[in-house]
């Protein structure tokens, strides 16, 4: 495809804000001071390849002349540059660094997201450092914000505390908020309740999976009973996990819910290539007991079956058992599933000697 497509850039630098059209494939621009962004305000629909020293800086030195909106787009581009092997992720790490001071929320959840990511590809010495540095990053912001409501707090506030609560008790691990968060299953603000919730269930034991479990039973509102209902797959437990497959398939949880379970019992970290498994072994009943069009749903899953093994056997298994729709759904999730693998074989080892 040679057609070139005109961008609008509005460029954020030292001397304020320069908007220009970029009409050719190559532009050097001059005379704009020193540039923060290319894309103020996050209105683009563009990444911003900066270098790891710029957006740091940015972020650190001049927080306060860049708005919300612009510290969201520099972590997500961040984030989006490590994915793509531009970056490496201990450069998402400091960026992650470069925003303890920040209280915006949007900040946060991208934060939160390419830190939970990290965490996922990390396993023994190298995972436990990583969590020892997730609790740097967010500790000083939830320390001032709080764990309790405030009266006067907002929805984004509540919501900002939410973040972090579940930042700091799954990708931290932090045992003060894991502890917390097993005590605060039935506090009267939502967004704390539903944080402690998932919090309590990705640490919780067989017994809290039976309390959970007869949560959903007696909820006395849709609400409740969907968010216990979907917390049953965050148990680390693939003996747990295989419960609750168990009831998906033998009708006690409702089909609506059932392709929706098991999209999140794929993340699972214990048990995803379990559930993988017993969705292969009942592909044929899950095909007829299940909505046609919540199959594709169910296989978002996949992108966190991150190896290269997890990538060949979907790829095999769905080439004999393709879908009756959501043909162009499945091969984007194939690919996201490709680009995570990738980002596992670059950084696993990288990363986890750097941490170590």
């Amino acid at each position: 495809d040679d057609r070139i497509w005109s961008v609008p850039l509005a460029i954020a630098h030292s001397e304020g804000t320069t908007r220009v059209l970029l009409t050719e494939s190559e532009t050097v621009l001059t005379g704009i001071g020193d540039p923060k962004t290319a894309n103020a305000g996050g209105a683009g629909f563009f990444r911003t390849q900066l270098t790891p020293e710029t957006t740091i800086g940015t972020l650190a030195s001049d927080f306060a002349a860049a708005s919300p909106a612009d510290r969201h787009t520099l972590v997500d581009d961040a984030w989006a540059l490590t994915v793509a092997g531009r970056w490496e992720a201990v450069d998402f790490i400091d960026v992650a660094k470069a925003c303890a001071g920040d209280d915006d929320l949007n900040v946060w959840q991208a934060v939160s997201a390419g830190l939970a990511d990290i965490c996922h590809i990390l396993d023994g010495d190298a995972l436990a450092a990583f969590q020892s540095e997730v609790r740097d990053i967010a500790r000083p912001a939830f320390d001032r914000v709080g764990i309790e409501p405030g009266a006067n707090d907002d929805d984004r506030t509540r919501e900002r505390r939410a973040t972090l609560i579940r930042l700091l008790g799954i990708t931290g691990a932090d045992e003060a908020i894991i502890d917390a968060s097993a005590g605060m299953l039935d506090h009267p603000d939502a967004s704390l309740r539903a944080a402690a919730l998932t919090v309590a269930t990705h640490h919780g034991d067989e017994s809290m999976y039976q309390q959970v479990h007869a949560a959903w039973h007696a909820a006395d509102t849709p609400q409740a009973e969907v968010r216990n209902l979907r917390a049953l797959a965050n148990f680390p437990s693939t003996a747990l996990i295989d419960w609750l497959v168990d009831e998906i398939l033998d009708g006690t949880i409702r089909t609506q819910d059932g392709p929706y379970l098991l999209r999140n019992a794929l993340h699972n970290r214990e048990a995803g290539e379990r559930v993988w498994q017993r969705i292969k072994d009942n592909w044929d009943d899950i095909n007829e007991r299940f909505p046609s069009n919540s199959l594709s749903r169910m296989l978002e899953g996949i992108t966190a079956l991150d190896t290269d093994a997890g990538v060949a056997d979907v790829a095999a298994f769905l080439a004999e058992h393709p879908l009756p729709q959501g043909e162009k759904q499945i091969e984007q999730l194939q690919e996201s599933q490709r680009v995570n693998a990738a980002f596992r074989v670059r950084e696993v080892d990288r990363l986890g000697h750097t941490l170590t």
